[in-house]
C-alpha cells in the first residue's frame, strides 16, 4: 500500500511539473509572438563583402513591427550593377529560431546611389 501510495504522489508531482512547463511554454511562445516591438540583434548584421560597410543604425517602427536599419557604404565607390548585386545576395530570411519561431530577414533597398539594409523579424504566419 505504501509503494501504491508513494508511486501516485510521484506521478502527480510529475505530471504537475510537464503542465506547468506546458503552461511556461505556451506563454513565452505567445510573449514572443505578440512583441511588435522586438528587433533583430545588430549580431544578426549578415557579413558584408570586403570594402562594404554597415554604418548609421537607426532602429524604425512601423504598423508591421521594428526593424533596424544601416546605411551601406563602399570604400571605392558603387559600380554600375554592383547595388543590384548586392541586393540579391543578401535578400533573404533564415531559419527560425527554436524558441521564437521567428526568422531575421535582411532587406536592402537601393535608392539612386544608395544602399539601405534592414534587419526585421518574420512570423511564420
Amino acid at each position: 500500500m505504501r509503494a501504491a501510495g508513494l508511486a501516485r504522489r510521484i506521478l502527480r508531482t510529475l505530471l504537475t511539473a510537464v503542465v506547468l512547463y506546458a503552461v511556461w511554454a505556451v506563454l513565452a511562445l505567445l510573449w514572443f509572438q505578440l512583441n511588435e516591438g522586438a528587433t533583430p540583434s545588430s549580431s544578426a548584421l549578415p557579413d558584408l563583402p570586403v570594402g562594404v560597410d554597415a554604418a548609421g543604425e537607426q532602429i524604425a517602427c512601423g504598423s508591421g513591427g521594428c526593424s533596424r536599419l544601416y546605411r551601406l557604404t563602399s570604400e571605392a565607390g558603387w559600380e554600375d550593377g554592383e547595388l543590384t548585386s548586392l541586393a540579391a545576395q543578401l535578400d533573404g530570411c533564415g531559419l527560425p529560431d527554436l524558441l521564437t519561431l521567428r526568422s531575421v530577414c535582411v532587406y536592402v533597398s537601393i535608392n539612386e546611389d544608395n544602399a539601405d539594409l534592414s534587419l526585421t523579424y518574420r512570423r511564420p504566419w
